[in-house]
């Protein structure tokens, strides 16, 4: 169910090894589809329609993921070395959505933007660090649905929109 990004002659692809019972954001060639490099972390997920259901979102050199049960992984694109992780039902109390995360994660202008839907409805963060620049609480107390953040224009204002589980938002970037 997961969708592959392409970038620098390369193919990105965040999958499920079963054996290993690790998330894999994988790197193969666009050319010759020879793997390049794997990045994983643990997690238990049992089949559910699926495993991975999300792109990857490339960013000049950063690749960034997020797995079925909302963990944000960002790699180094070419080479593969790990920059950053971060589980978001740990750190916002995101509640893992019924059939898993279907979030893909979104750069615009080098910021990453999330929509954890926990302690934070929109968060936005460095790419490649990782570190948070600005957070949007989550008062109407709404949960992560499978929708993705889509860049806006609305009335001259620059924003991301997400379909949370209440309603719309939508928040100056």
């Amino acid at each position: 169910y997961a969708g592959v990004a392409v970038a620098h002659g390369r193919v990105y692809l965040l999958d499920y090894d079963q054996t290993l019972g690790q998330d894999l954001l994988r790197c193969f060639s666009l050319d010759d589809g020879q793997a390049l490099w794997q990045l994983g972390y643990p997690v238990k997920v049992k089949r559910n329609h699926g495993y991975s259901r999300t792109v990857p979102m490339v960013a000049g050199k950063t690749v960034i993921s997020m797995g079925p049960k909302c963990h944000v992984l960002a790699a180094d694109a070419l080479s593969g070395d790990f920059l950053w992780g971060l589980d978001l039902v740990s750190a916002e109390g995101t509640v893992v959505p019924p059939w898993y995360a279907g979030q893909c994660p979104l750069v615009v202008e080098d910021r990453l933007f999330l929509a954890p839907a926990g302690q934070h409805l929109l968060v936005a963060l460095n790419p490649r660090t990782g570190e948070q620049l600005w957070a949007t609480a989550n008062t109407p107390g709404w949960q992560m649905t499978h929708s993705s953040l889509l860049p806006v224009t609305i009335g001259g204002v620059a924003q991301v929109v997400y379909c949370g589980s209440g309603g719309v938002a939508g928040v100056a970037r």
